[in-house]
């Protein structure tokens, strides 16, 4: 059985590699989540659509998850719609 500290050091090392690929500063997943939400803001998404994906049941929260995004975010974003999706097509 594996410890929770195994798996958790696992989805780290991973998530390092996620941002090494992408070329940006290393981060949390935590970090993916604010990116999530300020693209889906940025595509006009709606709020309960939004707080769905998030989990969360006060729009508040929601709306303290995005973020204005900057044209490296866009590009970010783009670049990662790009990787998600090759294994998709």
């Amino acid at each position: 059985m594996l410890e929770i500290s195994s798996v958790e050091g696992g989805l780290q090392t991973a998530g390092w590699l996620c941002t090494e690929i992408l070329g940006i500063e290393r981060c949390g997943f935590h970090a993916f989540r604010h990116g999530n939400a300020t693209v889906m803001d940025q595509e006009q998404v709606p709020i309960a659509t939004r707080q769905n994906r998030l989990g969360q049941s006060d729009a508040r929260t929601t709306m303290g998850y995005t973020h204005a995004m900057s044209e490296d975010g866009r590009r970010f974003a783009a670049r990662l719609g790009q990787l998600l999706t090759i294994g998709n097509a």
